[in-house]
C-alpha cells in the first residue's frame, strides 16, 4: 500500500474513532439525564441564565450579542435539570444567532395560572418546521444546521428533561428570522 494512501486511511480511521467518541460522550450525557435522583425545590434561574449567557458569549466569541432578559419568575425543580435545559435552549439560540450582524436573544418568563412560562427567542438561523417537526429526536440536525457544531442530541435532552420536571416545550421559528422556545412548567414554587 502506498504511503500517501497509507496516511489517508489512518486519518480517516481517526477522524471515525473521533466521531464515535463524541457521539457515545453525548449518548453517555443523554443516560445521566434520565438517572438523577430528583429532589425538586424552588429554583430562580436568573443567575444560571446569567452565567450561561456569559459562557456562550465566551464561547463562540460573540461579542456583539444583545442579550435581554426579563422576568425570571420561580419554578419548582432540580438545580442540574433546570440547568441543563436552560444551556441547551440559551446555548443553541446564542450559537445560531452567532453569524447574524446583530445578534439577538431575549428570555422572559410570565405566569399563568399555576404555570411559568419561560420563553427563550432568537434572531438566528430559524428552522423550516413544515418539513421537520422531528427536531427533539436524538441526533437530528436541519439541514441549515451543518455549518455549527454540535451532533443533534441537545433538544432530545431538554425534552428528557422537561418530561422529568413535569414540563412541556414547544417551538415556533421561521427559516432565517429566529426561533422562539416557551416552557411551561406546571409545577410551580409559591
Amino acid at each position: 500500500m502506498p504511503r500517501e494512501l497509507f496516511q489517508k486511511a489512518l486519518e480517516n480511521i481517526l477522524e471515525g474513532t473521533k466521531l464515535m467518541t463524541n457521539m457515545m460522550d453525548k449518548v453517555h450525557s443523554m443516560s445521566k439525564a434520565n438517572n438523577v435522583d430528583l429532589v425538586f425545590e424552588p429554583i430562580d434561574p436568573k443567575s444560571k441564565i446569567l452565567n450561561i449567557v456569559d459562557s456562550c458569549r465566551q464561547q463562540y466569541g460573540i461579542d456583539n450579542l444583545t442579550f435581554t432578559l426579563g422576568d425570571t419568575h420561580a419554578i419548582l425543580g432540580e438545580r442540574t435539570l433546570i440547568y441543563q435545559l436552560f444551556l441547551n435552549l440559551i446555548g443553541n439560540a446564542i450559537k445560531y444567532s452567532s453569524k447574524k450582524i446583530k445578534p439577538h436573544v431575549q428570555v422572559n418568563s410570565y405566569k399563568d395560572g399555576k404555570s411559568v412560562f419561560y420563553k427563550i427567542e432568537d434572531n438566528g438561523i430559524g428552522m423550516d418546521l413544515t418539513k421537520n417537526d422531528n427536531i427533539f429526536e436524538i441526533f437530528n440536525r436541519l439541514p441549515n444546521t451543518e455549518e455549527y457544531e454540535g451532533k443533534g442530541i441537545g433538544l432530545s435532552i431538554v425534552k428528557q428533561i422537561a418530561s422529568k420536571l413535569n414540563a412541556t416545550v414547544s417551538v415556533e421559528s421561521t427559516l432565517d428570522v429566529g426561533t422562539c422556545f416557551l416552557v411551561e412548567f406546571r409545577n410551580i414554587s409559591a
